[in-house]
């Protein structure tokens, strides 16, 4: 091996693990959302980069204007596909919802060819192809830029995660689903959200890759990549794992907790349809957290 390529090699592939770590997120929502893996995420990624090439073609739109409606059309598509295939399944065994993805992307793997043909197709640049050089390491600007805006949305989510009400509700819903309901979430819409958001994810990712390497039925073999890093995700965040977590942010946010609990109590505001966990806590910006000794018995208010 010539190991001064070594720097070369490492720099691309940390770059387009990168994207390859936002279309993972897709999978990771559903997953958390109705414990399930979503086969069908690569053939969503695959169809958000045909359907922006043909905004472009077809209708000759600018490229960022047809990657714009590419996303709210993956947007829609997940909504549907959660309503029509997926909602009637809620309750069913797991397996049957596994079944039903798997049939999901071969519909979908067929459609696109029906749509738009087999062939590849080349998507207009959406940034210059050009090389940034940094010593002896040569990147393409494509892929820098296509990195940047996959930290962005992972910003971005992180910040939709932690202090907005959906984000909360989210949240809420991937620890217990009858938890969820029995305090006035609404369980399914909550799924058709999680769906809506990892088809966006999946489109985001599809037209980044597409930009570099072109727009083909071969973009829906990508999201397999990021199955290791969902598995390895999923072991680490284990229930035992959790635990252990939460016991340290426990000791960290204990006393700033209590004295809170004590101030809400005295005066509290309007209360919220979310919840937590029994052995979770959480603190944020807009919202104060408490956990009752009954599980059922859980109430957040505003700050």
């Amino acid at each position: 091996m010539n190991w001064d390529l070594f720097p070369q090699f490492l720099a691309t592939g940390l770059l387009t693990g990168g994207i390859y770590s936002l279309i993972a997120l897709g999978l990771v929502l559903i997953y958390k959302a109705s414990r399930v893996f979503n086969f069908a995420q690569g053939h969503l990624l695959m169809i958000g980069a045909f359907v922006a090439w043909w905004f472009t073609d077809a209708l000759g739109w600018n490229v960022w204007l047809a990657f714009g409606a590419a996303i709210v059309f993956a947007a829609l598509l997940g909504l549907l596909i959660e309503r029509v295939a997926l909602r009637a399944l809620i309750g069913q065994p797991i397996l049957a919802t596994v079944m039903m993805t798997l049939g999901l992307a071969q519909f979908l793997q067929g459609g696109t060819i029906v749509a738009f043909g087999a062939s590849q197709r080349s998507l207009p640049e959406l940034f210059a192809l050009r090389a940034i050089i940094l010593g002896d390491i040569r990147l393409k600007q494509n892929l820098v830029f296509a990195f940047a805006i996959s930290m962005l949305g992972f910003l971005l989510f992180v910040l939709f995660f932690r202090y907005t009400r959906w984000g909360l509700a989210m949240r809420a819903a991937a620890e217990d689903h009858q938890l969820a309901q029995s305090v006035g979430l609404r369980v399914p819409r909550i799924f058709g959200m999680a769906w809506a958001i990892a088809s966006v994810v999946a489109t985001v990712g599809g037209v980044l890759l597409a930009s570099i390497s072109g727009v083909e039925l071969n973009l829906s073999i990508i999201a397999l990549k990021a199955f290791p890093a969902v598995l390895l995700r999923t072991r680490i965040h284990s229930r035992r794992d959790c635990r252990r977590l939460d016991r340290r942010r426990h000791r960290e946010f204990g006393r700033r907790l209590a004295s809170r609990r004590r101030a809400a109590r005295s005066a509290p505001g309007r209360h919220r349809a979310v919840c937590v966990s029994a052995h979770r806590l959480v603190v944020s910006s807009r919202w104060i957290v408490w956990v009752e000794t009954d599980r059922t018995n859980l109430r957040i208010s505003e700050r």
